[in-house]
């Protein structure tokens, strides 16, 4: 069973503790963090959730999870990233894009760039199917089909105004 930290409204750490499938009360929030994957074209790494998955099997999305007790986002993120596709990513070049808050979720989501071949990643099969590189309006349709997993399609702004300043094109 894994343990994971309770965090008030505001994103602070209360104290408490919880086991994985405890009950989440109102005002307690349990932290994820995901990486926005970028290659120097400005294309996104995505992910194929495995079909074994109990929530949104086979929906595309960023690779990420839960931070686990003790475990800062960043490090949550750097471990999710290593864990389900076999890619190392270094702390000292992903940044925190954005926070965002769900019913009790927080949300973390760094973005790194990074050039990789696929054939580099080692997919964990109760995780992943699939990656990919896609652009974002290749993630826009993908949602609009409901084949991808976002909570707030705005933040893919976010990460577009990420690769417009980040990303030297020609």
């Amino acid at each position: 069973m894994e343990l994971w930290d309770v965090y008030d409204k505001h994103g602070n750490f209360t104290g408490a503790v919880k086991t994985s499938g405890d009950i989440i009360h109102e005002g307690e929030y349990q932290l994820a963090a995901s990486a926005w994957i970028i290659n120097p074209e400005g294309k996104l790494l995505i992910q194929k959730r495995a079909a074994v998955k109990k929530t949104n099997p086979n929906t595309w999305n960023i690779t990420g999870g839960m931070v686990r007790s003790g475990e800062d986002s960043r490090h949550g993120c750097i471990r999710e990233v290593r864990e389900e596709i076999g890619i190392k990513l270094d702390i000292k070049k992903i940044e925190l894009l954005y926070r965002a808050f769900g019913k009790d979720m927080i949300f973390d989501d760094y973005v790194i760039i990074l050039d990789f071949p696929l054939s580099d990643a080692v997919l964990q099969a109760d995780e992943v199917s699939e990656i990919k590189w896609a652009s974002i309006d290749e993630i826009k349709e993908h949602y609009n089909n409901g084949e991808f997993m976002f909570t707030d399609i705005t933040k893919l702004d976010d990460v577009g105004a990420y690769i417009g300043e980040h990303i030297h094109k020609g």
